[in-house]
């Protein structure tokens, strides 16, 4: 699930494997690919694939070291790390892909990227593109994106918003007080 050995609490505070419970659900309901990094860059949890698109990307490993999707996300990571707003770039003007920023305490901690989906119904030139520039079979691609729907604009911006409430549930779950730490114990008062 992620490039590090280290699973679970990270020093951001933020615990991965909760975070993957959750970008799964997304993926899953959504059909984008999802991925999410720390604030160091480090791909955390993803990609987590379940359209036939994705899992094809997925399966030609384009996130593995030197590959060019592995790129594409590194860098539009770091553009939301530094923002700290929603960042989105294209392959080839067919695929979208966004990034939203995951704030604690008012500073960026991770970033998830999101998309890995049709812009448009796919041509078989545009394919090819997409193919040369990320390492893929052209064939197998335009086989699998002729038979998936475009995400339009207004469809990504209601996944956008999904993401960001998922996105705000999960850091204020992981931020709570305990139950130890209620708000009357905390104040050393009796509950």
């Amino acid at each position: 699930m992620n490039e590090g050995s280290n699973v679970g609490a990270s020093p951001t505070g933020l615990d991965w494997d909760d975070w993957g419970t959750t970008l799964e659900r997304f993926a899953a309901a959504t059909g984008l690919c999802v991925c999410a990094y720390d604030e160091d860059g480090k791909r955390q949890v993803g990609p987590l694939a379940s359209a036939k698109v994705a899992r094809l990307l997925a399966a030609s490993g384009i996130w593995d070291e030197g590959r060019e999707g592995r790129q594409i996300e590194h860098e539009l990571a770091a553009r939301v790390r530094a923002s700290g707003c929603i960042e989105q770039t294209s392959v080839c003007d067919e695929l979208r892909v966004q990034a939203v920023p995951v704030c604690v305490h008012g500073s960026v901690r991770a970033s998830i990227v999101y998309g890995w989906t049709p812009r448009t119904f796919g041509t078989p030139q545009g394919c090819d593109r997409i193919a040369r520039r990320l390492g893929v079979d052209g064939v197998r691609l335009w086989a699998e994106m002729r038979l998936q729907s475009p995400v339009p604009d207004e469809r990504m911006r209601v996944y956008t918003e999904l993401l960001q409430t998922m996105i705000e549930s999960t850091t204020r779950h992981a931020v709570a007080p305990g139950p130890l730490q209620a708000p009357g114990r905390a104040r050393g008062g009796v509950l």
